[in-house]
This record gives structure tokens, sequence and C-alpha cells, in this order.
């Protein structure tokens, strides 16, 4: 999916919750269905995130493994929280984020 135009505003670093921004985000299944590609703009900043998602465990059962003995996580509450990860520098980031975007976060359904 190419990245959306975005008119990213360089705000000062704060962490922020924000409503719930699930009908502004593409979700695509990648990789046969074990990873969730994850694509929105940033209510905070309007910097454009991309996030993938890794499901299951990514190992195998049994001494010889294979595709049969994958073990797939099993979701019931579909809810997730996105956190900006725009990459654009925003002053008074502390080192210790682990994200790299203003401090907005928000509330996804998953499908």
């Amino acid at each position: 999916m190419p990245s959306p135009i975005e008119s990213h505003v360089s705000v000062s670093y704060v962490v922020a919750p924000f409503a719930d921004r699930t009908a502004s985000t593409s979700l695509a299944p990648i990789d046969g269905g074990r990873q969730l590609r994850i694509c929105t703009t940033c209510p905070g900043c309007g910097g454009f995130s991309e996030v993938v998602w890794v499901f299951g465990s990514g190992g195998s059962k049994g001494i010889f493994g294979g595709s049969a003995g994958r073990v797939r996580e099993r979701l019931t509450d579909r809810s997730r929280v996105i956190n900006c990860n725009c990459g654009h520098a925003h002053a008074g980031r502390p080192d210790s984020s682990p994200f790299f975007g203003c401090g907005a976060y928000w509330p996804i359904e998953l499908p």
C-alpha cells in the first residue's frame, strides 16, 4: 500500500489519548494471514504510521515441525491500541520512548 500524502504538523511530544480511528485505518493481512499491516494517519500530528503485527507463536509442534504444527493465536478481544510511529522528530520526546512519534495513541477494532 503506498503511503498517503501526509500533512504532518511538528507538535511537541505529549502522551495523549484520542478516540477510536478504526474507520480511517487500513488493515491488510499479509504473509498468509500470519501478519497484519496497519496503516493510518496520526490524529495528533497528522503523520503517516505503519505497523506490522505478527500473530501466532511462529514456532511449530512436534519433532518435524512444518506448517501443520503451527499454533495460531486466537483473538477474543478485537480491540487494540495504536501508537503514533510517524518517525518525525518531535520536541521533548524522551530517548526511552519505544515509539518514534508524537506520543498520541488511539484504539482500533480488528476485523
